[in-house]
């Protein structure tokens, strides 16, 4: 193909036909440029795909993290119902002024209603994809909003549970440990987490 076009220029030239060399240099070089042109088109396109590809596995782990966080909350939210039982249960329990106590109900009601609850909501995959840069292949405003902020609310969700296990850990636990038997702690717990 370059031996052609070598021909063609030669010939042109030892013809003295100069201004049909100069239409078909600038031939020549349009036809090099639509190459570079089309070159460049294929490689953004490859880039472009790439990082589609990118931002797919990116929105994939996001949804992964995000469902397993749900289900952590649902069941911190069932714990927290069956614990909302258990007070009233107490309640309930003390308001009857002519109650004759149940040393086993009664303990294991305490127990469940002042354990502490961990927390276990991930944060890996949003804090992975603001420290190496990925956040770039996200080109969805809202979630790289969602992205950016879903550390700091998942951090109070973390410190609402620290609350609770530290006011379980200095206040709760050496009250009810001198006072709720070991053997009857839970006991009947079951029946108010079904």
């Amino acid at each position: 193909m370059i031996n052609f076009f070598r021909k063609i220029r030669q010939q042109l030239l030892s013809q003295n036909k100069v201004s049909k060399y100069l239409l078909y240099a600038i031939g020549e070089i349009a036809l090099v440029m639509v190459g570079i042109l089309l070159a460049l088109q294929v490689n953004n396109w490859n880039e472009q795909k790439k990082e589609r590809q990118i931002e797919q596995k990116l929105l994939q782990a996001l949804k992964e993290e995000i469902n397993s966080n749900i289900n952590q909350i649902e069941q911190g939210i069932k714990l927290q119902i069956g614990y909302k039982k258990m007070y009233v249960a107490l309640l309930e329990d003390f308001a009857n002024l002519d109650r004759t106590i149940d040393p086993i109900l009664l303990d294991s009601l305490v127990e469940g209603a002042s354990a502490p609850q961990n927390s276990e909501i991930q944060t890996g995959v949003a804090q992975s994809i603001i420290a190496t840069g990925d956040i770039r292949y996200l080109k969805n405003d809202q979630i790289v909003e969602f992205v950016r902020r879903f550390e700091d609310k998942i951090s109070l969700i973390n410190q609402d549970f620290e609350r609770m296990t530290n006011f379980y850990v200095n206040q709760l636990w050496p009250l009810e440990n001198n006072r709720v038997r070991r053997l009857n702690r839970a006991h009947l717990q079951y029946y108010f987490f079904k």
